[in-house]
């Protein structure tokens, strides 16, 4: 008798400092294997150790041959030379930074009370440093990106409110920006 069943396989990759991992994956998917009726009643998935690799700069291939766990299992592989090993692939890819500025009155105010009145106080224009795949850098629309400070709990007062991104596609800040925003009680 045959029976395909699912590869289960964890993969644990960390990028290092630097990097971001764009995609990680394993083929195949599934094996068929064969063996008595009684066997492969009780195997619902061949399980692979997790594959733990860390601090990557580069991307990175392994391949786990699983025709000894199969046997170990009291089966064999009906195609041991398209599915007798399961490869896993990590990409990585380096982080890139970009520029970018908006104009103070551009910047949105969330949760505002509608007891007070709000003022943004700084420079016209406010810069920040943007990191990210360098894919996402490259598909990033900043018209699509909202920039905005949340207001929720602050009271009458300036405050130092940092910026925040909504819709920035895996693209995130270098370092926290913010700006000053004076409450007063309408």
């Amino acid at each position: 008798d045959t029976k395909t069943v699912p590869v289960s396989w964890d993969i644990e990759a960390t990028a290092a400092s630097g990097y971001g991992i764009r995609s990680q994956d394993y083929t195949p998917k599934e094996v068929t294997i064969s063996g008595t009726t009684e066997t492969l009643a009780d195997i619902t998935e061949i399980k692979l150790d997790d594959y733990v690799v860390n601090d990557l700069t580069e991307s990175t291939e392994y391949t786990v041959d699983i025709e000894e766990l199969v046997r170990s299992m009291g089966c064999r592989l009906v195609d041991p030379d398209t599915e007798g090993s399961i490869r896993a692939a990590v990409n990585v890819e380096p982080y890139e930074e970009v520029e970018e500025e908006i104009p103070l009155g551009d910047i949105r105010l969330e949760n505002i009370d509608p007891t007070y009145s709000y003022t943004k106080d700084g420079d016209d224009t406010i810069s920040f440093t943007l990191r990210g795949l360098q894919s996402d850098i490259n598909n990033l629309n900043m018209d699509n990106v909202t920039v905005y400070v949340d207001m929720e709990d602050l009271g009458a007062g300036t405050h130092e409110v940092a910026l925040q991104l909504q819709n920035a596609q895996n693209v995130e800040m270098t370092e926290e920006v913010t700006i000053q925003v004076t409450i007063r009680k309408k």
